[in-house]
């Protein structure tokens, strides 16, 4: 009997487990309570208002505002506006989680596009279903620049010493640190890989005065390497094509370039200038036509250079962008010798008449589409 007791006490004794369970912990891990807004280019009254009455379990908070305890995730969403109809947010979470969006939003209903954008983020981050571009962001809450000091006149009458007699000089404010600004996100630009795809004929510009018009046309394809700092790398090739007298010429450039490729807003300029190589080939339904040269050295070779722009709207959606607009290109190029190739046909009579005439100088125009794709693993810090 006495034993049964003992038991029983023992029982009774034991520490109950109040640990939550494994679920709740996780569930609470997602969730984000406290919401900084930074939109310096939208109404931010009306942008907290619409967040609110879409995140009513959330705590809103502007810049300088401070959060009470909690112990969810806290959320920086920063809205800004690339072009007048197009709005990007970025959200850094807390534990470092970084995520983009970008949407086109009407100019008179930016601030309700901005809440709806926040509201569909946070909740697809909260349910797991969206993927964090990034995870190195750095969280910062914003913090408005201090207000001015508050002027107290002074009554002449009244003097007030101080009590120790000395006091320590008052040091000057430091000047702002760049690296450090309140409220300042952190971004990484990554080089990109560039494909373009150009369409359009070529002119010759009369040096050899034989081969005044039009030279060829046809396509060409070019990949570039953009830097972040927007010095460009490429390297393509190009096939023209030309029929004259029964004849098809055939011709094929490959070019290497260096130079930069510059952005503004929703518009791209590409500007490159380099050495190029060219070979070609005629023929004659289908077949290869063989002709003499009267020179031994770079019958069929052809060594230049050349410089083009190309112009054109940009689009832009999360890790890549396009651009579509056209290109200007000047090129020179000559044999070995230091002259234009021509190929000429005899007449009846034996007088040579010129055919087709390669090299000198030439001008390109057409139209050129070109899609960048961001490479990963390649970052350098720079200030967004």
């Amino acid at each position: 009997m006495l034993g049964l007791g003992l038991s029983a006490l023992l029982l009774l004794a034991a520490p109950a487990d109040t640990s939550a369970p494994a679920s709740d912990v996780r569930a609470q891990a997602r969730t984000i309570t406290r919401v900084w807004l930074l939109a310096p280019t939208l109404d931010h009254e009306a942008l907290a208002a619409a967040a609110s009455a879409r995140l009513t379990d959330k705590q809103i908070l502007a810049a300088g505002a401070a959060a009470g305890p909690s112990d969810g995730l806290a959320a920086l969403c920063r809205v800004s506006s690339p072009t007048p109809d197009q709005l990007q947010l970025e959200v850094i979470l807390s534990d470092g989680r970084l995520y983009q969006r970008t949407i086109t939003a009407p100019v008179d209903a930016r601030e309700r596009a901005a809440a709806r954008l926040i509201a569909s983020t946070l909740a697809a981050i909260e349910d797991a279903s969206a993927t964090p571009d990034r995870r190195d962001g750095i969280f910062t809450p914003p913090i408005p620049p201090p207000a001015p000091p508050t002027i107290v006149p002074v009554n002449p009458s009244i003097i007030t010493l101080p009590a120790t007699g000395l006091s320590a000089p008052v040091q000057p404010p430091p000047e702002p640190n760049l690296s450090s600004r309140p409220g300042e996100i952190l971004r990484r630009q990554a080089p990109e890989l560039g494909v373009a795809l150009e369409l359009g004929p070529g002119f010759g510009l009369g040096l050899p005065a034989a081969g005044r018009g039009l030279a060829a046309g046809g396509s060409g394809l070019r990949v570039d390497l953009r830097l972040p700092r927007g010095v460009t790398l490429a390297a393509g090739s190009r096939g023209h094509a030309r029929r004259s007298g029964g004849l098809t010429l055939g011709r094929f450039r490959w070019t290497l370039g260096v130079g930069y490729t510059l952005r503004h807003r929703a518009l791209e300029l590409a500007l490159l200038a380099g050495p190029s190589l060219e070979t070609w080939q005629v023929t004659q339904r289908g077949a290869p036509v063989a002709y003499t040269s009267n020179s031994s050295s770079g019958a069929s070779l052809l060594f230049g250079g050349l410089a083009r722009a190309a112009l054109g709207g940009r689009l832009q959606r999360r890790r890549m962008s396009a651009r579509l607009g056209a290109y200007l290109e000047f090129a020179a190029s000559a044999r070995s010798s230091g002259r234009a190739a021509q190929i000429v046909r005899a007449d009846p009579q034996g007088a040579p008449t010129p055919v087709f005439v390669l090299g000198g100088s030439e001008l390109s125009v057409g139209l050129e589409v070109e899609l960048w794709f961001v490479l990963r693993g390649h970052h350098r810090a720079s200030r967004g």
